[in-house]
């Protein structure tokens, strides 16, 4: 439970199963059954689809308990993630710095 890498987000796609596993199967990271899965075994149930590019492993792990801190310190709130948000770079930046290990 700890932000281990920091990737560029290239693409968010959105689209069926069928279409998304087809687009994407040639990756090898999702089975027919896991996509099918995720749709909820409904082949009309729209699903969304993530392509990273140049990640980076962090030397330096950021454990739950400090990205609570860092948040709270920010936001005023903890952090609940239930879908992907967009951070301000300021913020992205001190979690980079504290995962590659720069002070």
């Amino acid at each position: 439970m700890a932000i281990r890498a920091s990737s560029y987000l290239d693409e968010v796609v959105i689209d069926k199963p069928k279409a998304l596993f087809s687009r994407f199967r040639r990756l090898g990271i999702y089975r027919w059954r896991d996509v099918f899965g995720i749709a909820r075994g409904r082949i009309d149930q729209e699903i969304m689809a993530f392509r990273f590019s140049n990640t980076e492993v962090f030397n330096n792990p950021i454990n739950r308990d400090e990205l609570q801190e860092i948040w709270r310190e920010e936001t005023g709130r903890g952090f609940h993630i239930q879908a992907p948000i967009a951070i301000p770079r300021e913020r992205f930046y001190r979690l980079y710095k504290l995962g590659v290990g720069i002070q």
